[in-house]
């Protein structure tokens, strides 16, 4: 449980990969259940367009963030896997809060897996 700080952010480029961009606001999260951790930065929104600019997700994670660590360990992945598995929209939208909102290391495994062997080939 925390909460989360500064509801004006804005919108930034966070990420391009596999001819997708990912823009997203990042804010400041409290651990009210550990008051002596520190501050972390918070994805609270998440937009990804593709090569032509059009929004194939957009949409206010809300309460159900995606931690910044939990984010850069697993973006890369992700687009990977839109391109390659070009997920419908109840797809994506699961997936983005099975793996970018919590830790699905077996979603990254798998990913990495599939990265070396199309590598190799």
């Amino acid at each position: 449980m925390g909460i989360i700080y500064n509801k004006n952010a804005q919108e930034q480029e966070l990420y391009i990969a596999y001819g997708f961009t990912v823009y997203g606001k990042i804010n400041k999260y409290e651990w009210t259940i550990y008051p002596d951790r520190a501050l972390e930065d918070v994805l609270i929104s998440l937009r990804i367009t593709d090569e032509n600019g059009n929004d194939i997700y957009n949409k206010h994670l809300g309460n159900n963030c995606s931690f910044m660590k939990i984010f850069n360990n697993t973006i890369d992945n992700f687009l990977y896997w839109i391109k390659n598995d070009k997920p419908d929209a109840y797809s994506l939208n699961k997936a983005v809060f099975d793996c970018l909102c919590s830790n699905n290391s077996l979603f990254n495994h798998r990913m990495e897996n599939r990265k070396f062997k199309e590598f190799k080939e």
